[in-house]
């Protein structure tokens, strides 16, 4: 309806020009290096109820990431990074609404880039600061065997 300029990553048929504004990611093992190219990111496997996908490698990336309501599988990240303030997350509600709260969120990060720049410091910093937890897990394992 706004008629933005959007990609759908598998149509192969076309290359993604610089005219496009919305890269629609719908294939597996990519992510990593689009984040690289990106304003902000709105990880989408959030919205219905099948557990979330992976927020760690935007925030990571140094990118602003939004979500959807169900964070299930990466409950407890979540929940620190919202009171990081370093990831906005929808409330749940309907489609309608959620898209219109997602377009919402997106304007306001692309008007306000000192925001933007801030949320994702915070949540780059908050993925740096608990780096290395699977190696102090292990040690801590270490001890009992």
């Amino acid at each position: 309806a706004a008629r933005l300029h959007y990609h759908v990553f598998s149509n192969t048929g076309t290359q993604i020009t610089p005219s496009v504004q919305i890269l629609i990611i719908d294939s597996i093992g990519i992510l990593q290096s689009c984040y690289q190219a990106v304003d902000l990111a709105f990880v989408g496997g959030s919205i219905v109820k099948k557990g979330g996908q992976n927020i760690l490698e935007p925030l990571l990336a140094g990118i602003p990431v939004i979500t959807g309501p169900h964070l299930y599988n990466f409950a407890t990240i979540s929940d620190l990074l919202i009171q990081e303030r370093a990831l906005i997350k929808l409330p749940e509600s309907s489609v309608p609404q959620q898209t219109q709260q997602l377009a919402t969120k997106l304007e306001f990060l692309l008007k306000n880039p000192a925001q933007a720049k801030g949320l994702a410091d915070r949540g780059r910093n908050f993925i740096l600061r608990h780096r290395g937890s699977l190696n102090k897990t292990m040690q801590q394992v270490r001890k009992y065997l």
